[in-house]
């Protein structure tokens, strides 16, 4: 007796083990879906579980803070220091001080969106393809959106040098509370690097990240060649895996992850603490999306958004090296 072949639900887009679907079955039930009552709905939220995954690991604040997903109706209240210079992105987009209160501070959450648009005359062939490439175009620009965000609020905090050292600490290394900023001349040396790394130590913090633009990641490779250019110890191997270069995860030296984005100036190096004791990404609204036939553009649009705030606890965790 043959064995029949097993087919997929008319709304299940992706294959799935042990169902064989081919590039024209893919085809013909995209058309039933999005000429059918709510198919256009049913497409988007199978584009949506791939992008939520590609995010949390693909996304570079969500690798340097900790995400966490406010409950209905709480409020964005979380543990900080009086001590410690704390900040935050405001409704308006921009980083501002935080003022500490009883060991709590406040942070407000903004919508992140993004509304890719499939046209009609484009969606009449490679289907498949196209909504594949507008899933990668949403998740592009929601990633930038974010990262753009959580760079400046870095950015923003590594410059909160007006906290007052500790009277009970002075003399100590542990006296300010404060971010340090480091200077280096010509490129990032590996002086400078490892100044970083300690002074974080000295705060009694661990070194976790070194984020840093991908331009500057050759200063980190030329560590392992002397000048003479015979070869060197080795300190340095980059990851050239194509998952590993999507996340920006390119390597790690002195027990650092090395996190490359484009978002970050090349003449600037962050050496972040552990996401425990650097900032967090609180959730409001996790990705969710909505579609619409617009006759207007004569398209089907695919509004993409979250509800997000983005907050530095503790700035000390931060040594920022300027390159000049």
């Amino acid at each position: 007796m043959e064995k029949m072949e097993q087919k997929p639900a008319d709304d299940q887009i992706y294959s799935t083990p042990g169902v064989h679907v081919t590039a024209a079955q893919v085809e013909e039930k995209l058309t039933r879906l999005m000429q059918s009552p709510g198919g256009l709905q049913k497409i988007a939220q199978q584009m949506l579980s791939p992008l939520k995954r590609d995010l949390l690991y693909e996304g570079r604040i969500r690798q340097l803070f900790q995400t966490y997903k406010l409950a209905l109706g709480e409020e964005a209240v979380f543990d900080a220091d009086v001590d410690v210079p704390a900040a935050a992105i405001s409704v308006e987009g921009l980083p501002r001080q935080l003022e500490v209160l009883a060991d709590r501070i406040r942070v407000e959450t903004s919508p992140i969106a993004v509304r890719p648009a499939i046209r009609w005359n484009e969606s009449n062939f490679r289907k498949y393809d196209i909504l594949n490439r507008t899933q990668e175009r949403a998740k592009a620009s929601i990633m930038f959106q974010e990262d753009t965000k959580g760079f400046n609020l870095i950015d923003f905090a590594s410059g909160l040098t007006n906290q007052s050292p500790e009277a009970g600490l002075a003399g100590t290394s542990a006296a300010t509370n404060n971010p340090t900023v480091l200077t280096d001349t010509g490129k990032l040396s590996m002086e400078v690097l490892v100044e970083g790394i300690v002074t974080l130590r000295s705060k009694l913090l661990v070194a976790s990240k070194i984020y840093l633009n991908p331009l500057r990641t050759k200063d980190l490779m030329l560590f392992n060649t002397t000048t003479a250019g015979t070869g060197g110890a080795g300190i340095f191997a980059p990851n050239f895996q194509d998952q590993a270069m999507k996340a920006g995860k390119v390597g790690s030296i002195w027990g650092c992850d090395v996190l490359e984005s484009i978002v970050v100036p090349s003449a600037n190096v962050y050496v972040l603490a552990p996401a425990d004791y650097l900032g967090v990404l609180a959730v409001r609204t996790d990705v969710s999306v909505e579609t619409l036939k617009d006759v207007n553009q004569m398209a089907d649009v695919f509004a993409i958004w979250e509800d997000i705030g983005f907050l530095i606890r503790w700035a000390k965790g931060i040594v920022k090296i300027t390159i000049s």
